[in-house]
């Protein structure tokens, strides 16, 4: 892992799709989903917060694909994906 919980911040976390800023981004400790998105700017007018996908690595080392709430908690290296709503 690029980063752990060892320290307060995690610079690897990356929030991309239809965040208003996707980037990678620095992200601390018992952050939540929302938290997150909120540190990209939230959502554009596209995007929405049902689904968010995380992407993250399982103990096998393997990516997971999840599906995470708004108030779960993101983890060192997770990549979270916001999709784009559908009228």
């Amino acid at each position: 892992s690029l980063c752990d919980w060892s320290s307060d911040v995690c610079s690897s976390d990356l929030i991309y799709g239809e965040a208003t800023r996707p980037n990678a981004y620095r992200l601390e400790r018992k952050m939540t989903v929302v938290q997150a998105l909120a540190t990209a700017g939230g959502l554009t007018l596209r995007g929405t917060e049902r689904d968010i996908r995380v992407f993250r690595r399982g103990p096998d080392d393997k990516i997971q694909q999840l599906t995470l709430g708004l108030q779960e908690l993101v983890q060192p290296d997770d990549v979270i994906y916001i999709r784009q709503s559908i009228f």
